[in-house]
């Protein structure tokens, strides 16, 4: 199974800085450094088979706090990663189910979160969480575009 890397705007800035201490898994979606091929033939059917009904960029604020909730369920993501994407895609937000690009949002998060902790060290625990919270929605994405490349392969083989 051959996967093409996305280039994400922040890749190399983001990583999960919670290792073990935050997964009840050691090696769930939010947690890796790269989600490879091998990492999604070692995952179950029934996650590969929910994620592929999933687009980060074209999500409803109910669906994601839906995801969330079950990958943090499953050990998959951080309770900082569920807890952010409950949070943020509810904001301002009334209507739950008009779509909103999640990549965009936690991008920009990120951005922000980066750029007012330049001046207040304080926000250090702050910038963690945004780091991690963009490292595991880039890992989601590219584990459903894995998924989605190689739709009618069986990916067990």
């Amino acid at each position: 199974m051959q996967m093409n890397a996305i280039n994400h705007d922040y890749s190399n800035q983001t990583k999960s800085y919670f290792q073990n201490n935050r997964f009840s898994k050691p090696d769930g979606i939010g947690m890796v450094d790269k989600v490879s091929p091998e990492f999604i033939t070692s995952t179950t059917e029934d996650l590969r088979d929910y994620l592929a009904n999933f687009d980060l960029r074209n999500i409803s604020p109910k669906d994601l706090a839906k995801l969330a909730s079950k990958l943090f369920e499953e050990g998959e993501i951080s309770d900082s990663a569920a807890g952010e994407f409950i949070m943020a895609a509810r904001l301002d937000r009334p209507d739950q189910t008009t779509p909103i690009d999640a990549i965009k949002l936690f991008e920009e998060k990120f951005e922000h979160t980066v750029e007012i902790s330049k001046n207040d060290p304080t926000l250090e625990s702050a910038k963690r969480i945004a780091s991690d919270s963009l490292h595991t929605i880039y890992n989601i994405s590219d584990f459903i575009s894995g998924i989605r490349a190689n739709i009618g392969v069986d990916i067990k083989v």
